[in-house]
């Protein structure tokens, strides 16, 4: 009888130590995602901020409930959502829901997410996505199409911006 209980201790001892092992990797996995996550929304913030230093009109701030960019008496601000993600608050847009978040499908690339009742808008943050939500929230007049430059990633093929 000793020797089954032996046995089976044993085995009941293996499964909890298996457990215990994957529940800690489970859990160091999730700290890091949530370290990658918080360094690229820093890395958004300070690529936000480097934009709005090159437009030269709007005015920055930055504190621990996120950034808020400036033009006149109009705002965009971005807040924290979650592990990763970004809401973007701005008047006058009744019950649209702005998100930002990474697309693990597109290479964690940053998607704008703009929800209007039953419609959904989602293009790369960068050039489409921003360049909407500066017209949109802060009155910035709208670029011509002309005015773009090629992007670097895209070669210079002069084509259109990126989509989705």
């Amino acid at each position: 009888m000793g020797e089954r209980r032996s046995r089976l201790a044993s085995r009941f001892k293996k499964a909890v130590e298996k457990a215990e092992d994957a529940r800690q990797d489970r859990e160091r996995s999730a700290a890091e995602a949530e370290q990658l996550a918080q360094a690229a929304r820093d890395e958004l913030f300070g690529e936000l901020q480097a934009l709005a230093k090159d437009i030269g009109f709007l005015t920055v701030q930055r504190t621990k409930q996120g950034l808020t960019l400036r033009y006149g008496e109009r705002y965009l601000h971005f807040a924290p959502d979650g592990i990763g993600d970004l809401t973007a608050e701005m008047e006058g847009t009744g019950d649209d829901v702005h998100r930002l978040y990474r697309e693990a499908e597109l290479g964690n690339r940053w998607v704008y997410l703009r929800k209007r009742r039953f419609r959904e808008l989602r293009v790369p943050l960068f050039d489409q996505g921003i360049e909407e939500l500066l017209v949109l929230a802060l009155g910035l007049p709208r670029p011509e199409e002309g005015d773009r430059e090629p992007d670097d990633s895209e070669g210079s093929s002069g084509g259109p911006g990126r989509r989705l």
